[in-house]
């Protein structure tokens, strides 16, 4: 009766690791696929909600606010200056100005630069507010990179919880197998004392793992600005997307869309318009002026007068060429600055698919030999564990061997979903879009 309980005990663990693993094999990858589209839900879910709550999202939107107020701003005038001029005032009188007074002089003048001028001022207003809006579109796509870091790791994280937990249950049959054995004179009382601290272990990587879980949890709700105790829920088990492309494309998209990019673009139109602005310099600024005087001897009359700057002068004109001359360097350096972004970009990008590569490698690798041999082991050392030929260390090491594999696996799909965030990052949008884009032309 014994060793029938002990046989059954076998099947019971085998049965057991067949369907911890079931998720590894090819007939659930159906399941696992929409999985996959039950993550994307909730990611995208948590995307729109950092769009919408995000803080410095909110601070840079007041900021794009503000410079289109520049805008307004840049389209104005000085305002005028209005004039009351006491003429020929008694000193005897002092200080009443009005008693005696010969002449009382009421003007307005108004600066009026030159056309022109307010042209480009408004242009240079324009391309700050552009380059806000950059700022922002940078500012958005690292906040969707750290959120899909996090969130990955947090899925990472609740596999490293399903897997403790499995190994506990498992370790627990494997305890009751040793009391049995031990029961019939065939085991040791050690084996079952061993298999007990291995469950006590898994109990205290419940509560780290559940730590960790919370810790990332309060950073994601964080980035969405709502109570960090906020549940995100389950994500199920997915089957990591793949993607045809070709890294050429890749860097050619990242050239039109990266906001890095585009902003470094907009910089340099901004100092191509501030050296037009300096040229303007050279060009002169108006003054008018219209007088009225109010006179007690003398009928009242009114004066009119223009006048106008010189930049041209020999002691003026050296700071305005200088400015021209300045305004042109900070120009060839914004465009070094933008030939050294593309090469980073091109090494950059280069990198982050040979992680992508390396990973997609590693998860086939794992998933299609790796972890089924760590299952046939464990299932063959537990055989043998039945006879007497194998002691419990052999059990526990292929036990730790196959759960360890199973940790890896997950960590490569971690790091591969990582590594494709990391590359929408750097082309400025959403890869999967790109692909079908892509596939739909012919190209790859």
């Amino acid at each position: 009766m014994q060793n029938f309980k002990i046989i059954f005990l076998a099947v019971y663990i085998i049965i057991f690791i067949l369907s911890m693993v079931f998720a590894q094999n090819d007939s659930a990858d159906t399941i696992l696929i929409k999985n996959r589209i039950i993550l994307e839900n909730k990611l995208n879910a948590i995307i729109d909600d950092v769009k919408k709550n995000n803080l410095l999202l909110i601070a840079l939107d007041k900021a794009i606010a503000q410079e289109q107020e520049s805008i307004i701003q840049a389209r104005t005038l000085d305002p005028p200056i209005f004039n009351i001029e006491f003429f020929k005032s008694p000193i005897a009188n002092f200080p009443n100005l009005f008693k005696n007074q010969e002449e009382i002089d009421y003007s307005i003048q108004q600066a009026l630069p030159f056309p022109f001028k307010i042209i480009t001022r408004i242009n240079i207003a324009k391309n700050k507010k552009v380059l806000s809006e950059k700022i922002k579109s940078i500012t958005l796509l690292n906040l969707i990179k750290e959120l899909k870091t996090l969130f990955y790791e947090y899925y990472f994280i609740l596999r490293k919880i399903e897997i403790n937990n499995e190994n506990r249950e498992l370790v627990k049959t494997y305890e009751a197998i040793a009391r049995k054995q031990y029961e019939v004179g065939v085991g040791k009382l050690s084996d079952i004392l061993r298999f007990q601290t291995e469950i006590s272990i898994y109990k205290n990587n419940e509560f780290i793992f559940n730590n960790e879980l919370s810790s990332i949890k309060a950073k994601i709700n964080a980035l969405r600005n709502i109570s960090l105790e906020t549940e995100i829920g389950y994500i199920p088990e997915i089957t990591p997307p793949i993607f045809e492309y070709t890294t050429a494309n890749l860097i050619k998209l990242a050239i039109l869309h990266q906001p890095s990019i585009t902003k470094i673009n907009t910089e340099i139109n901004m100092k191509k318009t501030e050296i037009t602005a300096a040229k303007n310099e050279l060009l002169p600024d108006f003054m008018i002026k219209l007088m009225y005087k109010q006179m007690t001897t003398m009928p009242d009359d009114y004066s009119f007068m223009i006048g106008m700057t010189i930049p041209i002068a020999p002691w003026s004109i050296s700071k305005y060429i200088s400015s021209v001359k300045s305004a042109n360097l900070l120009v060839q350096q914004a465009e070094k600055e933008y030939l050294n972004m593309i090469n980073m970009l091109e090494v950059e990008i280069n990198n982050i698919t040979n992680r992508i590569s390396s990973n997609k490698e590693k998860i086939k690798t794992y998933k299609e030999t790796i972890i089924p041999q760590a299952r046939q082991s464990l299932m063959s050392t537990l055989s043998s564990y039945q006879t007497g030929a194998n002691n419990f260390l052999t059990i526990l090491d292929a036990h730790h061997t196959l759960f360890s594999v199973l940790l890896e696996y997950h960590m490569a799909v971690m790091n591969y979903m990582i590594a494709i965030s990391e590359l929408e990052y750097m082309i400025g949008t959403n890869l999967k879009d790109v692909c079908n884009i892509m596939s739909n032309s012919g190209e790859r």
